[in-house]
C-alpha cells in the first residue's frame, strides 16, 4: 500500500506489542523512520532490529513509562520534529462507559502542527 508517507518521523506509543507494533511494521514499510516508546526495553530492542533488518528505515527506541510525567516531557523533547504521534499508549480503566471518569492526566501527549511542546491533556466528562 502506497500512503505517501515516505521520509516521514514517527512516533508512536505503545510500540513494542500488539496494535503499535502492527502500526510501526505498517509505517516502516511505507519508508518512515521510527521513534518506538514502550515500557519494556527487551521488546522494544527485539522490534526495532526486527523492523530494520526488514524495511531498512531508521529506528529509535525509548524505553520509559509514560504515566510519569517527567518520562513524557522527555519523550517530547527527544522526538521534537516529528511528522506523525501515533498515541497508542495508556490505560482505559475498567467499568460501565456511564460510570468510567474520563480523566486522564498525564497520560496523552499533544503536538502542535507548528511543533509547540507537547503538553500533558486531561478530559472531563461532558455534561
Amino acid at each position: 500500500m502506497e500512503l505517501g508517507l515516505s521520509g516521514k518521523r514517527v512516533l508512536i506509543t505503545g510500540a513494542s506489542k500488539g496494535i503499535g507494533r502492527a502500526v510501526a511494521e505498517t509505517l516502516a514499510e511505507e519508508g518512515c523512520s521510527l521513534h518506538l516508546a514502550a515500557r519494556t526495553e527487551a521488546d522494544l530492542a527485539a522490534a526495532r532490529d526486527e523492523i530494520n533488518a526488514k524495511h531498512g528505515v531508521q529506528v529509535t527506541i525509548h524505553p520509559m513509562d509514560l504515566s510519569d510525567g517527567d518520562n513524557m516531557r522527555r519523550l517530547a523533547a527527544d522526538t521534537a520534529g516529528i511528522d506523525i504521534l501515533v498515541n497508542n499508549a495508556g490505560a482505559i480503566p475498567g467499568g460501565d462507559i456511564e460510570t468510567i471518569d474520563l480523566r486522564l492526566p498525564d497520560r496523552l501527549i499533544v503536538r502542535t502542527r507548528d511543533d509547540r511542546p507537547a503538553l500533558p491533556v486531561s478530559f472531563g466528562k461532558r455534561t
